[in-house]
């Protein structure tokens, strides 16, 4: 039933005065699928339970996960790009330009034709 199933995957064991830390959003400020977690039904005994919610930097606003940096991308095919960053719209490239903007460590942009939204052609991460 449930409780064999419960059991099937990651598990931490109960132990008086520990705890389960575990992070639910990856660096630049995104939810981690695999983070999603629940508790396992309790068969006898009484149960505990309590959540503490640690905010690494900025919560509110645009994320900012690291230290403040320019960015510069030049695009260097022969047709326009697109930048994206969190599914945003950050701006369009001509072949041949260079775009230049504020950003953070560890934001993630990706690079498309047609559109913002259009299929990823690139990656990057600012380091």
């Amino acid at each position: 039933g449930i409780t064999e199933k419960c059991y099937s995957k990651l598990a931490v064991p109960p132990k008086v005065g520990t705890a389960a830390l575990f992070y639910s959003i990856t660096p630049d400020g995104r939810i981690d699928k695999n983070s999603q977690h629940a508790a396992c039904p309790l068969i006898k005994g009484t149960k505990w339970g309590a959540n503490i919610w640690i905010w690494n930097k900025q919560r509110y606003g645009d994320v900012r996960t690291g230290e403040a940096t320019a960015l510069f991308v030049k695009n260097q095919c022969s047709e326009k790009v697109y930048i994206s960053w969190e599914g945003r719209d950050s701006g369009q490239i001509l072949p041949g330009d260079t775009m230049n903007m504020g950003t953070f460590e560890y934001h993630r942009f990706r690079a498309s034709f047609d559109s913002y939204k259009g299929p990823i052609i690139g990656e990057f991460t600012v380091q």
